[in-house]
């Protein structure tokens, strides 16, 4: 900046006068001299730690090193427990009898010596008569045993006998059984004959299945009424359709099976027991009877039995009764078959 211009003069009244005009700015100096450096400031804080910069790869390996010296030998361990014998290997066929010796021939019999002179036979004397018996004189002490002979030479040993099963062959039916001996008496080889038992007939199934879908309502000892019949085979067994009976036609034992659903009649005061039962003319046959106990009006139980049953007489009528008091029921069915004969 240049230079202020001269203050102007004072007036009369001794005021100041006006500040003449400002200068034209020089020219600007040239720069001086760098001062001395000054004092190093305090150290800042240490700024934080960059992120860890990526693994550099892998060097190559390094050459392996030599071979240690081999190490001492270790002491020898204890030694383990024997095992199991095995099991003895089968004996091996015995080997064939030797031939029996050649007996040697007999030797030459001695010469007989001379017969002596044969003297000449006296007359025979008259019997004479016979004299009374003697009495038995006692008996003589026994003689000392005499000594035991040598004893004989051992025999040969004698070919142990076999017995071994040769065929087995199924004869006709009604063929009596029979054993015959196709080896020898020393080694037999017995071969047997069975006759083949008759075939047995396969009886015929004989079953009958009804059901009923619709509610129905009854009173107690009402028997439920089957509206159809599924299934039947046979005329064992026989049902009307909408019928309560169900009339067995052939002694024997038979399998019953029930179930459906029941609850209490409208009319029903609670609790309300209801027990269903299968009655064999108008009889309860015993283990076909299941009991519920009703609390309200809205409550209901699914009701099953299987039982089987031996019908000794023809023809039998069973039912499904319920009773104690009113009930409705609906999806019942009921499945009768006749497993076979009654066992004698």
């Amino acid at each position: 900046m240049g230079p202020t211009g001269p203050q102007g003069y004072l007036g009369p009244d001794g005021a100041a006068g006006p500040t003449g005009p400002q200068g034209i700015a020089g020219p600007v100096g040239a720069t001086g001299p760098t001062g001395p450096q000054g004092a190093a400031g305090a150290t800042g804080p240490t700024g934080p730690q960059g992120a860890v910069g990526a693994t550099g790869p892998t060097g190559p390996q390094g050459a392996a090193g030599a071979t240690g010296p081999t190490g001492p030998q270790g002491a020898a361990g204890a030694t383990g427990p024997t095992g199991p014998q095995g099991a003895a290997g089968t004996t091996g066929p015995t080997g064939p009898q030797g031939t029996a010796g050649v007996i040697g021939p007999t030797g030459p019999q001695g010469i007989a010596g001379p017969a002596g002179a044969t003297g000449p036979t006296g007359p025979t004397g008259p019997a004479g008569a016979t004299g009374p018996a003697g009495a038995t004189g006692p008996a003589g002490a026994t003689g000392p045993t005499g000594p035991t002979g040598p004893a004989g030479n051992e025999g040969a040993t004698g070919t142990a006998a076999t017995l071994s099963v040769g065929t087995v062959t199924t004869g006709d039916p009604g063929t009596d059984a029979k054993v015959t001996n196709s080896g020898t008496s020393q080694n037999a080889i017995l071969d047997f004959t069975i006759p083949q038992g008759p075939t047995g007939s396969t009886p015929p199934l004989s079953l009958l299945s009804a059901y009923s879908s619709p509610t129905q309502s009854g009173a107690s000892g009402d028997p439920l009424e089957f509206d159809r019949n599924a299934l039947s085979y046979g005329t064992d067994i026989s049902h009307t359709a909408g019928s309560s009976d169900f009339t067995i036609n052939q002694p024997g034992v038979y399998s019953v099976q029930f179930h459906g659903v029941l609850s209490p009649a409208d009319s029903d005061s609670f609790p309300a027991n209801i027990v269903t039962s299968l009655e064999s003319d108008g009889s309860i046959v015993p283990g076909a009877s299941v009991p519920y106990n009703f609390q309200s009006a809205g409550d209901s139980t699914p009701q099953s039995f299987s039982v089987p049953l031996v019908v000794s007489k023809a023809p039998t009528t069973l039912q499904v009764v319920p009773t104690g008091s009113g009930y409705q029921a609906s999806a019942i069915a009921l499945d009768i078959t006749r497993l076979g004969d009654i066992p004698t």
